[in-house]
């Protein structure tokens, strides 16, 4: 899947590829990155929970499955239901996907109608291309409408011979849905369950996605300390006349992370990525990252030391890492969700790391994507930037895995630079960190001619 935004704040073009392993997006401060990964991520979020839903309220509106029923009866052998297809797909983004995804960037974002491009006040639209279909989304005003949903190929029913009532639908590319017994077919829901299956998952398919903003230990503590105080709060509603107060407002990749973490039950998964949490923990904090089910509460407990010390009391370093390391230990589950890409978006993973630790951290990402993890992270850290550099030379990382975006600013707005950065076997182009260095080394150079 790719998703294009255009025109999307102060972003004239932007462009995602689901299908890389690992995402950098680097560029100066206040350029639209952050704009970027947000939107992207909520893309990605609302169109797995609509798949997800089960909402099949406006089923009530397709008319077509009692013409593909018709079809079936009086066909043989191979049915195109292309254009009763189509229309289902069309209802589904328009009626379940658009709506979740404009009160996301509502939440997220102020208002819809402020997310025109800050420079040419054009409206943004919103592409998100698979190899079944396109769909292009637009901006009027402050809404989210549906513009055109363009498909590749035709949409099948076959008819198993050998078992009365079993079809196949086949979708292009090879996604094939089986649909065993009338009674399963009669069934809108059904046959809409079908559909989505066939269609709309196989390759767009997501288990977990989650996002780690930047400031993440600031925000940790910061909402850990205010949880409590509105359960105070709340609880004096009633003693203290005309008692006033009012709940900050948090943009939803925030909201999601404070949320994901407060859910934590204490128990560590079983996943592929939970020996990395420990690989952390031994090499990394020295240390041991653990949640008191009592406080609700993560801990971080030194090796050799009999104590267990919160987030906010230890350095900085900890509690960064520390909230990587919870999600990689208690919240991604694929014993529930084992199914589809997952995805870890992450401000600034350097925020607060000594180089060294930068360039271990880099490493971890890199043996994470090879056990399926997607990351897809903002950075400034020329060292993390040159480890990744150096470990695809060193063919630890294929270069076809890895999607470097140097964002730009132009007259029109923020873009990639596709030109600058470029990824092949001998590593990657330095047009983001190059100038910085070349500059501070002419005027070292200048400085040491007039001092001696």
């Amino acid at each position: 899947m790719i998703i294009e935004l255009k025109n999307f704040g102060p972003i004239e073009h932007f462009e995602f590829d689901t299908e890389k392993q690992m995402h950098f997006i680097f560029g100066e401060n206040n350029i639209g990155k952050s704009y970027a990964i947000s939107a992207v991520y909520l893309i990605l979020k609302n169109f797995r929970n609509a798949i997800d839903s089960n909402d099949f309220k406006f089923l009530d509106y397709l008319p077509e499955h009692n013409q593909i029923l018709e079809k079936i009866q009086i066909s043989e052998g191979q049915i195109d239901i292309s254009e009763e297809v189509e229309n289902l797909i069309e209802r589904f983004i328009r009626l379940t996907f658009l709506p979740t995804l404009k009160t996301a960037f509502s939440n997220s974002f102020s208002s819809i109608s402020e997310l025109s491009n800050q420079n040419t006040h054009k409206s943004f639209e919103i592409q998100i291309k698979t190899k079944l279909f396109i769909i292009k989304i637009h901006q009027n005003n402050n809404n989210l409408e549906l513009n055109k949903i363009s498909f590749s190929n035709a949409w099948v029913i076959n008819k198993d011979e050998d078992y009365i009532g079993h079809y196949s639908f086949q979708a292009p590319f090879g996604q094939v849905f089986y649909i065993s017994g009338e009674h399963d077919f009669n069934s809108k829901t059904g046959f809409y369950a079908g559909v989505v299956n066939a269609i709309l998952k196989g390759k767009n398919s997501f288990s977990d996605i989650f996002f780690l903003p930047a400031s993440r230990s600031g925000i940790y503590n910061g909402l850990s300390a205010f949880s409590a105080i509105i359960v105070q709060l709340t609880q004096l509603r009633n003693q203290i006349p005309n008692l006033k107060f009012e709940i900050p407002n948090l943009t939803e990749p925030v909201a999601d992370y404070f949320l994901n973490i407060s859910n934590i039950n204490g128990k560590s998964y079983d996943t592929p990525y939970s020996a990395f949490a420990k690989q952390i923990e031994e090499t990394i904090i020295k240390g041991k990252i653990s949640f008191d089910k009592f406080n609700k509460k993560l801990y971080f407990e030194p090796n050799n030391l009999a104590m267990s010390l919160e987030l906010s009391q230890v350095s900085s370093m900890i509690s960064e890492i520390a909230l990587i390391t919870a999600h990689l230990k208690y919240i991604f589950n694929n014993e529930e969700n084992n199914n589809g890409d997952n995805f870890l978006f992450i401000e600034e993973p350097e925020a607060h790391l000594h180089p060294k630790i930068q360039v271990e951290l880099i490493k971890l990402f890199a043996e994470l994507a090879k056990k399926g993890l997607k990351i897809v992270m903002t950075s400034h850290s020329n060292y993390m930037f040159n480890k990744l550099s150096n470990m695809i030379l060193a063919k630890e990382i294929s270069p076809g895995n890895i999607n470097v975006a140097h964002m730009k600013m132009g007259e029109k707005g923020s873009f990639v630079d596709k030109n600058s950065m470029h990824v092949d076997e001998f590593g990657i182009e330095d047009d983001n960190f190059a100038d910085t260095a070349e500059e501070l080394y002419a005027e070292r150079m200048k400085l040491y001619e007039q001092t001696h």
